[in-house]
C-alpha cells in the first residue's frame, strides 16, 4: 500500500518517517520535502508529527490547495512556520471563480508565519483560460501578500 494513503498512525508515522530520512541521506545533494496530502497527513498534528520525527532532515512543502474545512486556516497557521516552499493554489467555483476571501486569508497565514520561500501558483479550475487565471491569482497574491513583492529579487 502506498504509504501517504494510509491513516496517521503511530507506526505508519514513524516508518514513513524512518523511509523519508533514509531517502534524504542517500541523496544529499537535494532537498527532500513532503506535502500534506492523502490520509497520512491530513491534518496539523500528523504534519508536526512526522516532521518532527525526521528532525530537520526532511522539508515541507505547503499546499493551500490540500487544506479544506472550517479549521482550515488554523491547521495552515499551525504548520505555515515550517514551509520550505508552498504551492500557492487557488480555490474556484464551478465556474472557474477564484475565491478571493479565501486566497487572501490563506496568504495572509504564510505571511503572519513569516513564510518568505517559494510560491508556486496554481490553478487548477475549469476556466480553460489557465494563463488569465494566473495573471488573476497573481494580482491578489501581490496585493494580499506581499505590497512591496519583488519577483526580480530573489
Amino acid at each position: 500500500m502506498i504509504a501517504g494513503k494510509q491513516p496517521p498512525t503511530r507506526s505508519t508515522l514513524e516508518t514513513s518517517a524512518i523511509r523519508l530520512v533514509q531517502l534524504a541521506e542517500r541523496h544529499t545533494g537535494l532537498m527532500l520535502v513532503t506535502e500534506n496530502w492523502h490520509a497520512l497527513l491530513p491534518d496539523a498534528v500528523a504534519v508536526n508529527e512526522l516532521l518532527n520525527r525526521t528532525a530537520g532532515r526532511v522539508g515541507f512543502l505547503i499546499d493551500l490547495g490540500n487544506w479544506t474545512g472550517p479549521g482550515k486556516y488554523a491547521e495552515l497557521a499551525a504548520v505555515a512556520a515550517r514551509a520550505d516552499t508552498c504551492q500557492a493554489k487557488v480555490k474556484t467555483d464551478q465556474a472557474g471563480v477564484i475565491d478571493e476571501q479565501d486566497y487572501r486569508s490563506s496568504l495572509a497565514v504564510l505571511r503572519d508565519a513569516g513564510y518568505s520561500g517559494p510560491l508556486a501558483m496554481v490553478y487548477n479550475g475549469p476556466d480553460p483560460d489557465e494563463w488569465a487565471k494566473l495573471d488573476e491569482a497573481y494580482g491578489i497574491l501581490r496585493s494580499a501578500y506581499a505590497p512591496n513583492f519583488d519577483p526580480t529579487n530573489r
